[in-house]
């Protein structure tokens, strides 16, 4: 009985906590871009007027970062003005989304996804702990296994929720201008969500060696797949790849993270899918499939080692950087691969 009360308690809040998000995707339809809505009308009003402590909370869920830095004083004297909304209308009905509701409700959600984590991860994988429930402890207790479709349907329905918004650019850009942040996005849930469902199918097939886990784990595989490429991660490599002249740096780039991405994937999911692993190995160059049969997980490599991680991260903190600054200067259309950059 306790398991259905928490199974109960996690659906509606799981339900109530994506509902304002919900609502407004449903007025974008797929790769839209027009911030005034497709179905109905979107009208906003008052951009940037919300708390110090409300803009932080919205850069950690839409992992984003401030367009300027935010002075407390300053920000407390606008509120005195009103408030940031946004008016959905569509026929007879009317919608009035306080952004600070959708900032509240989601960042809840996150909250709610930490929960979850603590209650399917187990302390073997201490860095995937510490990535999606932080320096918290999991939760020890044994689940009966009545609550695991609810909590994997929680799990579903976050990855829906985040991948509809990231397909419908006007509602990112439309939150972006309202919370005065860069490149709103809900990648952070969309990721999260499905990392804790395929990492506890993982764990309970190896636990169980329950066939019917095993075809559930394919699915996941399969759906999230799906998700993260309708999420168009290839933009900044797909002109590259295609367009550029063959055997240039920024051509062989493409070519070699691509190559180091279908190597370590598919053996990773080799114990799932076999067949389509070694098909993939037999064709990649450099490789043979083999190899699948032979190589432990532990001899995967990205190539990088443990004292250039840090120079690394400074490096792809100086790229982006200077590819926000393209994108800011040029307009949303703008392909930044394209982008020829001279430093003097």
């Amino acid at each position: 009985m306790m398991f259905y009360w928490l199974s109960q308690l996690f659906q509606i809040s799981s339900s109530q906590s994506l509902r304002h998000i919900r609502l407004l995707n449903s007025f974008f339809v797929r790769s839209s871009t027009d911030e005034n809505g497709d179905i109905g009308d979107v009208t906003s009003y008052n951009p940037g007027k919300l708390s110090f402590q409300q803009l932080i909370a919205a850069a950690q869920v839409f992992s984003s970062k401030h367009e300027r830095p935010l002075n407390g004083h300053e920000e407390e004297q606008d509120l005195t003005s009103g408030v940031a909304l946004i008016m959905l209308s569509h026929g007879a009905d009317t919608h009035r989304l306080e952004v600070s509701s959708i900032i509240s409700t989601l960042f809840t959600h996150c909250l709610l996804l930490q929960l979850i984590a603590s209650l399917l991860i187990s302390e073997e994988n201490p860095k995937l702990k510490a990535a999606l429930i932080g320096s918290a402890s999991p939760i020890s207790v044994k689940l009966d296994e009545s609550i695991y479709p609810t909590i994997y349907g929680i799990l579903n329905e976050s990855s829906e929720t985040a991948t509809d918004f990231d397909n419908r650019p006007a509602v990112g850009s439309l939150l972006s201008r309202m919370l005065g942040i860069e490149h709103a996005n809900l990648l952070k849930i969309l990721v999260s969500s499905n990392l804790i469902k395929s990492m506890n199918l993982l764990r309970r097939f190896e636990e169980t060696k329950a066939t019917n886990l095993l075809e559930e784990v394919t699915k996941s595989v399969k759906a999230r797949c799906i998700d993260l490429k309708s999420v168009e991660l290839e933009k900044y490599v797909r002109d590259r790849l295609y367009c550029d002249r063959v055997g240039s740096e920024s051509h062989l780039s493409a070519q070699f993270t691509l190559h180091r991405l279908a190597h370590n994937l598919a053996h990773i999911m080799s114990p799932i899918l076999p067949h389509l692993s070694s098909e993939i190995l037999q064709h990649l160059p450099g490789t043979h499939e083999k190899q699948i049969l032979r190589q432990k997980f532990s001899n995967l490599t990205s190539g990088i080692t443990e004292h250039n991680i840090s120079e690394l991260a400074e490096h792809m903190k100086l790229i982006q950087e200077i590819r926000n600054q393209l994108e800011a200067a040029a307009g949303p259309k703008i392909d930044t691969s394209k982008k020829v950059i001279v430093f003097s």
